[in-house]
């Protein structure tokens, strides 16, 4: 107890030391901590965007062109050949081919149980991926899907014609609880009151693939409450080669046909080199988040490099500060520590007494740079989250600093700062002790 009092009575007197300390170490622990923070922040982003930024390295490129004064389009499918070629280059993850037929109304007949569907029908080309990674992630992360997108029976394989993947809310609507009991099924695709094509029924898909969940249509849907289950664009997917079965001026029409060719590319880094690849083989209309990330990406450098500069630069010096404020405060009290080993105190003594005063003044600076550095990192955070949701949806409040690194540097600042304290004192002492002034 008496060793306490004397610490309390030690920083009493000698306040303008502690001060310049107090100084010192909060400074210095606020630019180290906004440096790690914002250091761990950048590359947290850069990581997801690489790995989880799924819409930023998607590239889809129309299948149709602009007339010279930009009013009308006209067909301009991508040619097979060079969608061929174009998948086989290492940096493209998957391709999707799209088509649709697009008319008044068509009708739909599974045995039994006739339907009007809306007046699109969708399509895919077998020979490559059915859903986009986009669809698929979209519908997980903005919708709630879990697992595969088709639910039952099986996806397209290069084999398939005629056939049909079609909406599980659809089955239910007609009535259908067993969504296997669909499996197999064959259905006529009706064209101006006439049979265009019988197709089959492989696999049922999601509802949530391709959700739309505003979509409140109910002039083809049997059930009135059906709008309320479900979120599709279209009740069924069909392989391309049922568009061929169709009468010309239906597939002929700029809306009707392939419509768009998705590339889903593996590195966001590779993506720019994927679209000039594009460009050497065709000059159709295409589509990449790419600039707009690559803006983004430009701006979270610079503050990377701006904040690792200055914080790096200061934050040195504040350490030199804190450790020579420690030094000099020592030497300062030169007589109270020539009272102390004259009345017989010793080393370990004196030691504890500061190490028990500079504990106390540790409270105080800890409080204080944790308060600062946390509001410090939610302003930056308020800042910055614009450019940084811009190239991932899938982190939040990451340049709030984290409170494991908090709580790490606290403990290591702790244990340098009071080895410094009691190495000082260990030393000044000793001088005493052997009549050295």
């Amino acid at each position: 107890m008496n060793l306490l009092w004397l610490s309390a009575i030690n920083n009493k007197r000698y306040k303008r030391y502690n001060r310049s300390f107090h100084i010192s170490a909060i400074l210095a622990s606020i630019l180290i901590l906004f440096f790690i923070g914002i250091t761990t922040s950048v590359k947290l982003v850069f990581a997801n965007i690489f790995e989880d930024n799924y819409r930023a390295k998607e590239i889809t490129v129309y299948s149709f062109k602009w007339d010279d004064e930009f009013v009308h389009q006209y067909k301009a499918s991508v040619d097979r050949n060079v969608i061929a070629l174009l998948a086989r280059n290492e940096s493209v993850e998957q391709i999707s081919v799209k088509y649709r037929i697009m008319d008044e109304a068509f009708a739909l007949s599974v045995p039994s149980v006739p339907f009007l569907v809306p007046a699109t029908i969708y399509g895919v080309d077998v020979d490559y991926s059915t859903f986009s990674k986009t669809e698929v992630l979209a519908a997980q992360e903005e919708y709630g899907m879990t697992g595969e997108p088709v639910v039952c029976g099986r996806d397209f394989n290069p084999t398939d014609v005629r056939s049909a993947l079609i909406d599980e809310n659809f089955v239910y609507a007609m009535g259908i609880m067993d969504l296997n009991a669909v499996i197999g099924e064959k259905f006529g695709l009706f064209y101006d009151n006439e049979e265009a094509v019988i197709v089959e029924i492989i696999g049922v898909f999601d509802y949530r693939i391709g959700c739309f969940p505003e979509w409140d249509n109910r002039d083809y849907i049997p059930d009135p409450n059906f709008s309320e289950l479900s979120g599709w664009v279209g009740p069924i997917i069909v392989s391309a080669d049922v568009m061929d079965y169709f009468p010309d001026e239906v597939t002929n029409d700029v809306l009707s046909g392939q419509q768009r060719v998705i590339f889903d590319v593996k590195n966001l880094k590779d993506v720019e080199a994927v679209c000039h690849l594009i460009e050497g083989y065709t000059n159709n209309d295409m589509v990449s988040s790419l600039r707009g990330v690559k803006k983004a990406i430009s701006v979270m450098k610079n503050i990377s490099v701006f904040a690792f500069i200055i914080s790096g630069v200061i934050a040195v010096f504040s350490l030199a500060c804190v450790f020579n404020s420690i030094v000099s405060r020592m030497r300062s009290q030169r007589k109270f520590l020539k009272m102390m080993t004259v009345m017989g105190y010793t080393r370990g003594s004196v030691v504890r007494i500061y190490l028990f005063g500079h504990f106390i003044t540790l409270l105080k600076i800890i409080i204080t740079y944790a308060l600062l550095i946390y509001l410090i990192t939610f302003i930056v955070e308020y800042a910055l989250k614009p450019h940084y949701a811009s190239l991932s949806a899938s982190i939040k409040n990451v340049f709030i600093i984290d409170f494991k690194i908090v709580l790490l540097y606290t403990l290591v600042f702790i244990i340098i700062t009071s080895l410094v304290t009691a190495l000082s004192a260990y030393v000044q002492t000793g001088k005493y002790l052997r009549g050295v002034r």
